[in-house]
């Protein structure tokens, strides 16, 4: 075997060995935490819900950017906070105007741009931002919305 073959290999069976190492990290993690993670998660929507059904929807999503800029960095909080503001969504009370100019699922390109310009307003060009605005989006062309809107 030419040595550039034997590089080759080496470098095949280190990378395979990292995999395995992290896929076996990752599996450890998950048994010591994963059942809080969850509850977690199921506490912060029936929150959102609870939260949701006494406000209006931009008061669900003024909430969840103040939410955003005190938990900025942290990943656990954004998603978090993302679980909230699309259960305190779902419960809260149609304000007519609040989806006036967001782009629709068919406009990907706006929509992308549409997410970046209110991130740019706000000052933050994360994507954990970007996600606040897309489920502000999915939620305004949803049928539950539109349902919603209907049932007034």
């Amino acid at each position: 075997m030419s040595r550039a073959a034997k590089i080759v290999f080496a470098v095949f069976v280190a990378g395979f060995l990292l995999l395995i190492g992290l896929v076996a990290v990752g599996w450890w993690w998950w048994s010591k935490h994963g059942d809080e993670l969850l509850e977690s998660g199921k506490q912060t929507i029936a929150e959102g819900r609870k939260e949701g059904a006494k406000l209006k929807e931009p008061q669900c999503l003024d909430m969840a950017l103040q939410k955003y800029h005190r938990d900025r960095d942290d990943i656990v909080a954004a998603i978090k906070n993302h679980l909230w503001l699309k259960s305190c969504l779902e419960t809260s009370q149609v304000q007519e105007d609040f989806c006036r100019n967001i782009p629709g699922a068919d406009q990907a390109l706006e929509s992308a741009f549409w997410a970046i310009a209110k991130c740019d307003d706000l000052q933050a060009s994360d994507d954990y931002c970007r996600k606040i605005f897309q489920e502000v989006q999915k939620y305004c062309i949803s049928p539950q919305r539109a349902k919603k809107r209907r049932d007034e």
